[in-house]
This record gives C-alpha cells, structure tokens and sequence, in this order.
C-alpha cells in the first residue's frame, strides 16, 4: 500500500459510515414506495454499493442470501451482459405476471391451490433445469425452465403472504410480516447451504475421478437442482394440509351497546349530589 491510498482509521470510519447511511437511505425508500407487499410489509428486500468488479462497497443491513449473490451477479453482467440481461427480464417477468394474476385469482380459489399449483410449477421448471447438457443453448434449454419456475413461485410467494396475514388484527400485522420476511431468509439460507454442499460434493467427487470441469460442474448442478425440485415437491403435498383463506380481514369484535333507564338518570343524580354533600 503506498502513501497516496493510506487512510487513517478515523477518516476511514467516516467513509464507512457515509456509504451505510446512503444505502439505508436506498432501502427505505424501497420500502416506502415499493409495490409488492413481499417489500413493503416483509422488507425482504437489500441494497448494497458495489464498485465495477463486484466488490461490496458500501451495506446497512443486507440478507445473506442477497449478500452473496449480488456480487456474482455484478461479474456475470459485465461478462455477458446481454445473457443475464434475458435472464433476469425473464425471472422478474414470469414472478410479477404470476403474481398479479394470483392477486386476483386468490379470492375466488382461495390460497391452498395456489400454493400446490405454484409449488409443483416451479418443482416442474427446476427439474427442467436439472437437465440442461454442458453445451446447451439458452433459448432451448435454459428459458423453458426459467419461465415455468418463475410462473409457479410468483404463485407461492402471493399464496404464501396472503395466508400468512389473514385473520390478523392490525396490531400485529407487523409482526406476522416480520415473521413471514424471517421464514422467508432463513429458508433461502439453509437451502442455499444444502443444495450448494450437495453441488459441490458431486463435482469434487468426479474431478477426483478425472473428469473434465465443465462435465463435473454442470453434474453438480444437476444434482442440486434435482433435490431442489424433490422438496418444491414436498412443499405442495405439506400445502395440501395448509388452510385454504381468500384473505379475510380480522373479524371485528362486535360491543354491546350500553343501554341506560331515562326514569332511572334523576334519581342517580341526586344519589351523586347527596354523596358528594356527605
């Protein structure tokens, strides 16, 4: 490190502090004008600066699943920036029509077959991806599987928050959203963490048997993608036993109203005026 990039800790604080505070700013502003009760009521959203080779560069408070995917995601754009582009549009595409049809669609089935059809969509769409060749091609192989996953977790994730809130009073709907937004990470975290061990012990097991990397990789994927889809799979037979809500308010608690004798009222006041004499 040379003289001229040498920063004293006190200056360095500062800067750090200034970049938290910028993306908090960033995140709250998501929060308060974001569309999707998935953002505004669960926050299950993160902002973070990233310079141009992925690096974070400045955070406040970021989910870990957001954490270590941002930047990859970063390095894979500006390696093929087209590609990803597609991706993501795709991806973002299937979940925002998916779940403005459900929106709707929830209040005539109610939620349970939302979440079974969702479930075996997107289960349906991460097994076609579990089959993609070293050599495929994005439009054939890679798209299918994407749009149909897409469709069917835009369906679980309008199904999922809905249930979740209905029937709860006002006062608590916070914490329901806050229970559902932490369901939500630590679910993505620990599966993220199994389907990765389960990756990476397949393709470490074929580079020990010489295979080629390309082969091994897209081996371990196939695994893990396949294990994926096994539990969206079991995800829909548990929805089966989910209650089946059409997002119902909290039922209000109906008050008696105070019913009071007029013939009664002069002899109650004169009783008042006669203690407070005494």
């Amino acid at each position: 490190m040379t003289a001229s990039t040498r920063v004293d800790p006190v200056t360095y604080q500062v800067i750090v502090s200034r970049m938290a505070g910028i993306v908090q700013e960033m995140q709250e502003s998501i929060f308060r004008t974001g569309y999707s009760t998935i953002v505004r009521e669960s926050h299950d959203a993160s902002c973070l600066v990233l310079d141009a080779d992925g690096n974070v560069v400045g955070e406040h408070v970021v989910a870990a699943l957001h954490i270590t995917a941002l930047p990859g995601v970063v390095r894979a754009v500006r390696a093929r920036p087209l590609r990803s582009a597609l991706t993501a549009t795709a991806v973002a595409l299937g979940i925002a029509v998916s779940a403005g049809v459900c929106s709707r669609l929830f209040v005539r089935t109610g939620t349970r077959p939302l979440m079974v059809a969702g479930a075996l969509f997107a289960a349906g769409g991460v097994y076609w991806l579990s089959r993609i060749p070293v050599r495929g091609s994005y439009a054939s192989d890679l798209l299918p599987g994407l749009l149909i996953m897409s469709v069917g977790l835009g369906a679980v994730f309008v199904a999922v928050q809905t249930a979740a809130n209905a029937g709860v009073p006002p006062d608590k709907a916070g914490l329901a959203a806050s229970l559902v937004s932490a369901s939500f990470q630590l679910g993505a975290a620990l599966g993220l963490a199994a389907f990765s061990a389960i990756a990476t012990s397949r393709t470490n097991h074929l580079l020990a048997r010489h295979v080629a990397l390309p082969d091994a990789l897209t081996s371990g994927f196939h695994r893990a993608l396949l294990a994926s889809s096994v539990f969206l799979v079991a995800a829909a037979v548990i929805a089966l036993r989910a209650t089946n809500t059409k997002g119902e308010a909290m039922p209000e608690i109906e008050v008696d109203e105070l019913t009071v004798d007029a013939e009664a009222l002069p002899w109650a006041a004169s009783e008042i005026v006669l203690d407070a004499n005494n």
